[in-house]
């Protein structure tokens, strides 16, 4: 019950003013559709179209998105670990809702099995998912337009910002 207790009390603390609850709402939302649409639609397709036509300029709001984004994602699978990727889905397509620049990157390593890991970055920084690049990955970066913008080979330089 302690456990419990302790998990409300800090959701109450982080979402401290309607306008979290709402983002809170959107971004779960967000990475429930993506968890479903991952296994349905090729992962550039999803991206390219997760795009938002309308865009409106709220700095303010756009360093809640990223810590919110990790609640919501973790939400949606009742509380265990988020999926990198749904998590980084949700919190790029509220990023650009808000008019930044995010970037979305997405590793592969292959071997006898293809293991993933996706984050997104702003300016320079990782946000969702804040492990960043792992080592020895091939990294996709996609731009704000949802657009394939470069394809990092294995431990480049330029993929570690």
């Amino acid at each position: 019950m302690m456990g419990l207790r302790h998990r409300l009390r800090r959701i109450y603390q982080e979402l401290r003013a309607p306008a979290d609850i709402c983002l809170f709402t959107r971004l779960a939302v967000s990475a429930a559709f993506f968890r479903i649409a991952k296994r349905h639609v090729p992962i550039a397709v999803l991206i390219q179209r997760i795009v938002p036509a309308k865009r409106s300029s709220d700095p303010a709001r756009r360093e809640r998105v990223a810590p919110i984004g990790a609640w919501a994602a973790r939400a949606i699978r009742g509380g265990t670990k988020a999926n990198c990727l749904e998590q980084s889905l949700a919190v790029y397509r509220q990023l650009l809702r808000y008019g930044a620049e995010p970037r979305l990157a997405l590793g592969f390593q292959r071997g006898e099995t293809i293991v993933g890991h996706a984050w997104v970055m702003l300016d320079g920084k990782a946000l969702a998912h804040h492990a960043g690049p792992p080592s020895g990955y091939e990294i996709l970066w996609f731009d704000s337009k949802g657009r394939l913008e470069q394809r990092n080979q294995k431990n480049c330089p330029e993929s570690r910002a």
